[in-house]
């Protein structure tokens, strides 16, 4: 089992119906993800670093508290580099 580290780059301020709020995950090399996360389930701050397991195709969301993960296109570097540095 691999684990990746993601940053936390954004937390919209808005609550959807069910107490989710869109996150946007950045990996150093530009792997993008916008997240659904339950602040109740562990509330993340901007700039936390998250692991994330991956086994097989894909990674283990439902550990972490994430519904309905999107895959975004990869980055550019001046955002990784803004994100990261």
């Amino acid at each position: 089992m691999l684990v990746k580290q993601f940053k936390v780059a954004a937390i919209s301020q808005n609550r959807g119906d069910f107490g989710h709020n869109q996150v946007i995950l950045l990996a150093q090399d530009g792997e993008a993800w916008k997240v659904h996360h339950i602040q109740s389930n562990g509330e993340w701050k901007k700039d936390q670093i998250l692991s994330i397991s991956r086994a097989g195709a894909g990674y283990n969301w439902g550990a972490i508290g994430v519904e309905c993960p999107e895959e975004m296109p990869k980055a550019p570097k001046k955002v990784i580099k803004e994100i990261w540095e």
